[in-house]
């Protein structure tokens, strides 16, 4: 899938041969575009202590000082309710609600302003297949574990940077996807798709 912006600010979609125009919402930033990241309000959604631990202490080294913790995607949505985070850091893979489906839920367009924040996601597997599902169910970013400061800072700066603005398509809030992989990274990237082995992708 391929978006591509217009002059008349419309998102021109080309899916399987068709055409399709959605009208962006008056350019509509997420909610973390522009600020600080130690001003950040975070929320953390894994089912696992562990890494919720291990994200929350990252966090904190990156003087990230409001950090909220939720063991899946149901909670993680009655957290958002009492209090909207600038960005939720969640694992694809969790019971009973897992990422795909808190996604889902969370871009649904009727569920303004909190459609508007921007997700990144964390799995232990990078299959091609899984990442586009990924983006299409409304990820902003995606980060494949192992987990380091230095990876999960890349993502959060890139998060804070994020000028793309987003648009409804069939109910559900999306932003343009555009591919920023550096030359370098390209001819490893398409090796390891062509073995069929996991890769990371940097959007």
């Amino acid at each position: 899938m391929v978006f591509l912006v217009n002059a008349r600010r419309k998102i021109t979609c080309r899916r399987h041969g068709v055409i399709l125009d959605m009208q962006t919402i008056a350019a509509k930033h997420s909610n973390a575009y522009g600020r600080e990241l130690s001003a950040l309000n975070v929320l953390v959604v894994d089912d696992n202590f562990h890494m919720r631990r291990l994200v929350h202490t990252i966090l904190e080294a990156f003087d990230v000082k409001n950090i909220r913790e939720a063991t899946d995607g149901t909670e993680a949505l009655a957290e958002i309710k009492i209090r909207q985070p600038d960005l939720i850091i969640s694992d694809w893979e969790m019971k009973p609600m897992d990422g795909c489906s808190f996604l889902e839920v969370l871009r649904r367009a009727d569920n303004k302003p909190a459609c508007f924040i921007p997700v990144i996601m964390l799995t232990a597997h990078g299959r091609p297949r899984l990442i586009r599902q990924a983006f299409e169910a409304g990820a902003s970013q995606f980060l494949v574990k192992p987990l380091t400061p230095a990876n999960l800072l890349h993502r959060v700066d890139w998060i804070l940077a994020d000028k793309r603005p987003f648009f409804e398509e069939e109910g559900q809030m999306r932003q343009q996807l555009t591919l920023k992989l550096p030359k370098a990274a390209v001819a490893v990237a398409e090796q390891k798709v062509a073995a069929g082995d996991a890769w990371d992708l940097d959007l």
